[in-house]
C-alpha cells in the first residue's frame, strides 16, 4: 500500500518527540496521532495508518475509545438546549415542528442576508408557526385519550422526543460493547438491545455506534472491517 503524504508528516514529528523524549512519549504520541486521523480522517487514510502502527499500538482499542466519544450534531446539540430550556416541549411532534420552524427560519434568513429571494422562505417559516400551535393542541388531546394509545400514529403526539434520551442511551450501548469478548456474545446483545437502538435517531451517533458494532463484528469473525455492509446493520 503506498503511503500518504499525511502519514509521512505524521511519521517525521513521531521521530522527532522520539528522538528528544523516549519511547513512552513516541507511544503516546503514536496513539494520539492514530485517535485523530479515527476521528478527521479519510477512509483511505485510516487503512494506511493501520498498517503502518498496526505493530506498535493497539489499534482496535484506539477506534473503539474514538467512537465513544460522540460527534455531537446540530441537531444533537439543539436537543439538548431545548431539553432544559424549554420545558413545555414534551412531545415528538413538537421536537419535529420546532426544527422546521428553525431550518425555515435559517434559510429565510440566509437569503435575506445573501440578498436573495426571500418570499417562499418566509411563507414556509410562518406556516411552521402554525403547526407548532396545532401540534401542541393535538398532543394535549391525545394525552387524555386513553384509546390513542393503541394507535402507531398517535405516538409522536404523545412519546417525549427520543433527541432528549439518545445521548444516555449512547453511552450505555457503547459502555455494553467494551465488555464484549465473543461473536456469540455481540449477537446476544444485538438481539437484546434492538429498542435501546432505535432510541438514538441523530445520525451521528448512530452511525458512530454502528461503525463499533461492526468493527468488534469484524475482530471476532475474520472479515475486514470495510467488508462489512453498513446497510444490514440499521
Amino acid at each position: 500500500m503506498s503511503r500518504h503524504p499525511a502519514v509521512d508528516a505524521i511519521l517525521s514529528n513521531l521521530e522527532s518527540t522520539r528522538n528528544r523524549y523516549g519511547d513512552a512519549a513516541y507511544i503516546r504520541a503514536v496513539e494520539q496521532a492514530v485517535k485523530e486521523v479515527f476521528r478527521n480522517g479519510q477512509e483511505d487514510l485510516k487503512a494506511i495508518v493501520k498498517e503502518t502502527f498496526g505493530d506498535i499500538v493497539d489499534i482496535a482499542r484506539l477506534e473503539r475509545e474514538t467512537l465513544k466519544t460522540p460527534a455531537v450534531d446540530l441537531k444533537q446539540a439543539m436537543a439538548q438546549q431545548l431539553k432544559q430550556q424549554m420545558p413545555g416541549l414534551q412531545t415528538q411532534a413538537q421536537f419535529d415542528v420546532f426544527m422546521a420552524a428553525f431550518d425555515a427560519l435559517r434559510l429565510y434568513m440566509g437569503n435575506v442576508f445573501s440578498g436573495q429571494p426571500y418570499a417562499q422562505a418566509k411563507e414556509a417559516l410562518l406556516k411552521s408557526l402554525d403547526v407548532a400551535v396545532d401540534a401542541t393542541k393535538l398532543s394535549e388531546k391525545l394525552g387524555h385519550v386513553p384509546e390513542a394509545s393503541t394507535n402507531p400514529e398517535a405516538d409522536k403526539y404523545k412519546n417525549p422526543p427520543k433527541e432528549f434520551g439518545e445521548t444516555e442511551h449512547f453511552q450505555s450501548l457503547m459502555t455494553d460493547l467494551d465488555s464484549i469478548r465473543s461473536r456469540e456474545q455481540l449477537n446476544q446483545w444485538y438481539s437484546a438491545t434492538k429498542a435501546q437502538r432505535e432510541m438514538i435517531v441523530s445520525s451521528s451517533l448512530r452511525n458512530q455506534l454502528f461503525d463499533n458494532i461492526r468493527s468488534i463484528r469484524a475482530v471476532y469473525s475474520g472479515f475486514p472491517y470495510g467488508s462489512l455492509n453498513s446497510s444490514r446493520e440499521r
